[in-house]
């Protein structure tokens, strides 16, 4: 018996489903943005998302922003990161899975609070896809 995903560790940290996915990042939208506030989502959770398709609109130091989706096709399953909420730069602030069935496997998953170091800033108005790069 296969039941359902074992629900998050006590000490904080949450278990991921073993589901292909890719985590979206607060972007860094201009080169001084150490956080940025979620204005809105334009997708809802289990909708389908497409590379270059509108995901969030950010409030940034300078000015409100559109970010796109930059990476493969997928469903969004968790939205980390709420309407009028901020986060720093690098922050988790959605999870997008291939399969439509796998959104539903991540459904009160949060991330972790245990950091996991200082993403390098990305492009312009582009949600990094990958987890920020590891200093060598």
């Amino acid at each position: 018996d296969q039941g359902p995903v074992p629900p998050p560790a006590a000490d904080g940290d949450a278990q991921e489903p073993d589901t292909p996915h890719t985590k979206v990042y607060m972007p860094a939208l201009s080169s001084t943005m150490t956080s940025g506030k979620v204005v809105s989502w334009e997708v809802s959770p289990g909708d389908f998302v497409e590379s270059g398709s509108p995901l969030l609109t950010v409030e940034s130091d300078k000015a409100d922003m559109e970010v796109e989706h930059l990476g493969d096709d997928g469903y969004l399953a968790v939205v980390a990161v709420d309407d009028g909420e901020s986060c720093d730069v690098g922050d988790v602030v959605a999870v997008i899975v291939e399969k439509e069935e796998d959104a539903k496997l991540w459904e009160g998953w949060a991330p972790g609070q245990a950091g996991g170091g200082v993403s390098t800033p990305g492009p312009a108005a582009s949600a990094a896809a990958s987890p920020p790069a590891a200093a060598p």
